[in-house]
């Protein structure tokens, strides 16, 4: 596993070289997986607006992580790659995505108990699927309220209704 992140850290800087971006990259595991965080004072080009560009970038990180490894296949002596090989990680950036997580946790948490308290539906703004799973999985213990997922595309977002 180490292995694999230190690569993984590898082409992520090579990446952030080529877009003429200066950043630390550290690596940790938590709740969500593995983490390979980039640590710079160019976050917000990195992030985007809503995370859009983020998710990009990790998009292409995982995709040319995967082709090394893929690569690494053909060798005789890297049997370590194909252990790793379906090993996944989430790109952050100043620890962005931690503390959306948190606050969507708390954001969740709070609106659960306003839409218990005052017997009214509660809908949240369209997410993506990370993101509504967090509320979902933040909520999943709670017996007074529904928590369900509506909507089509872009504009799928959860709904809160009290039991």
């Amino acid at each position: 596993m180490e292995k694999y992140l230190e690569e993984t850290k590898k082409i992520i800087a090579e990446m952030l070289k080529i877009m003429g971006i200066e950043g630390k990259i550290e690596t940790r595991e938590d709740d969500t997986g593995k983490v390979v965080n980039i640590l710079t004072s160019e976050a917000s080009f990195l992030i985007g607006r809503e995370g859009a560009n983020l998710y990009a970038f990790q998009h292409l990180a995982r995709l040319l992580v995967g082709k090394k490894y893929e690569k690494a296949d053909l060798q005789p002596d890297h049997g370590e790659f194909e252990e790793d090989k379906k090993k996944n990680f989430v790109l952050d950036v100043n620890n962005y995505r931690h503390n959306r997580v948190e606050m969507l946790k708390n954001l969740a948490l709070d609106r659960a108990e306003q839409a218990a308290k005052e017997k009214r539906n509660f809908s949240f703004q369209p997410m993506t699927s990370y993101e509504r799973r967090i509320i979902h999985l933040a909520l999943k213990d709670r017996q007074d309220i529904i928590c369900e997922s509506e909507g089509m595309g872009a504009e799928r977002h959860i709904v809160l209704k009290p039991i």
